[in-house]
């Protein structure tokens, strides 16, 4: 085993998101970050609710409060991140008087990430949860509505991610390199079919079936008098789970496309198990 050992440097040791500060006469812990920290956070004006830019707010401030062991680092601390919400356009009139309250709650020893909840009632039916995407004030127009209906609904507000909407800069891997995929195989002559699974890349199982001597090599060299060509190949699914799901879903495609050149019936034993 190796550790790591770093010495303090002009009386600082960083620690993971604290300080500890060396002084002729005490110890004291600030908050810290990294010189590659880039303070980019939520910024105020996407379109998210108030609620996540409000939490952004109260998780600084509890980040900062749990690593500073004395108010004037805590203060000290508070005005760097100020600085950090004012370069992400957090107006003051918002920010300060969330950390206001925040502070408050602190300093009362009350936990601000829970809400007084009722008592529950064994009568009490069950609480739905719907997932709805957030889109602006017409969503919030919809959730209050929604909490005046009669049934109980619990409203879970998702965000829409950039790669929703932007093409993807990657490039895509060409279908030869895949791995972990199920594939099917047709014949071009009489339309036969044969459904598979693979781990490794897709142009290596491929190849075991060019030979002759394989059920597929040999019903090509038979029906079109030709080697198998990718041409021949389609990908129904792929996954990057374990190897018993990529089964479970070779033994699903199989059932799906009743393919007749595969001669082994080992995943009709293949249970499928789903969980709600």
């Amino acid at each position: 085993m190796k550790f790591a050992i770093e010495r303090e440097t002009d009386g600082r040791l960083p620690f993971l998101d604290l300080c500890i500060v060396h002084t002729s006469d005490e110890i004291y812990t600030t908050w810290y970050t990294k010189p590659t920290d880039t303070g980019l956070i939520m910024n105020f004006h996407s379109i998210a609710p108030r609620k996540y830019k409000r939490s952004v707010i109260e998780g600084l401030v509890h980040r900062i409060y749990r690593a500073c062991s004395k108010w004037e680092a805590f203060h000290e601390s508070m005005q760097r991140a100020k600085c950090i919400l004012e370069n992400n356009q957090y107006p003051p009139e918002f920010y300060d008087d969330v950390i206001a309250r925040t502070l408050e709650k602190i300093v009362s020893h009350t936990d601000s990430t829970k809400t007084s909840l009722p008592s529950p009632d064994k009568n009490e039916g069950k609480t739905y949860l719907l997932s709805v995407q957030y889109r602006g004030r017409e969503t919030d127009n919809l959730v209050r509505k929604l909490k005046k209906l009669p049934t109980p609904v619990k409203v879970i507000l998702t965000l829409r991610k950039m790669n929703t909407v932007m093409p993807s800069l990657k490039a895509a891997v060409p279908m030869q390199m895949r791995s972990r995929v199920v594939y099917k195989i047709t014949c071009p002559g009489c339309e036969s079919s044969y459904v598979g699974q693979t781990v490794r890349h897709l142009r290596t199982r491929i190849a075991e079936h060019r030979n002759s001597k394989s059920v597929v090599g040999s019903h090509f060299k038979s029906c079109i008098n030709s080697e198998l060509t990718f041409d021949d190949v389609s990908v129904l699914c792929s996954t990057t789970r374990n190897d018993q799901f990529l089964l479970t879903l070779e033994a699903i495609c199989i059932e799906e496309e009743k393919p007749n050149l595969n001669t082994r019936e080992e995943w009709m034993s293949r249970i499928l198990t789903l969980r709600f």
